[in-house]
């Protein structure tokens, strides 16, 4: 499950993707929160986190260490259970609208394609995987990637 909150909007939503579902039937029951932002919002959080002065398209907030060898489970992870969901708290995505579509356009697809592999992208950082160490965490992250887009029928 995720849960959405729209900077903009105010509104919650829940499930925003197949995308974001298949990362969770993998990993175990748990729920993130992803929030839509705008390219200043952004700028000044990437700004603020990273030290870099721009917007970027997707910015992830682990609340939990993750230890890839424990299932995600109430008893593994007990200080990050919420028991109102029933489920490990994972952290926070920040989602920038504005870029989604830019990339989107440069790269030629759909925006939903591109929401769907940020949120993606977004999880799989807040379950521990990386991509800037070295060359086989990238790779791993890319394999990832695009065995669950395509798990979630998002070519």
């Amino acid at each position: 499950m995720v849960v959405i909150i729209d900077e903009n909007e105010k509104k919650v939503f829940s499930n925003i993707s197949k995308a974001a579902s298949a990362v969770l039937k993998l990993e175990g029951r748990a729920i993130a929160e992803l929030i839509i932002v705008s390219a200043e919002e952004m700028q000044k959080t990437n700004l603020a986190e990273r030290g870099i002065d721009k917007a970027t398209d997707v910015l992830s907030f682990p609340m939990v260490e993750m230890d890839k060898i424990k299932p995600l489970t109430k008893e593994n992870y007990a200080h990050d259970y919420d028991p109102h969901w029933k489920a490990i708290c994972l952290g926070s995505i920040l989602l920038c609208k504005e870029q989604v579509e830019k990339q989107a356009k440069e790269y030629g697809h759909s925006i939903e394609r591109e929401e769907h592999y940020l949120v993606t992208h977004g999880l799989l950082h807040l379950f521990g995987f990386d991509h800037v160490e070295d060359g086989e965490d990238k790779k791993q992250m890319r394999k990832m990637e695009k065995a669950i887009l395509k798990m979630a029928g998002i070519e």
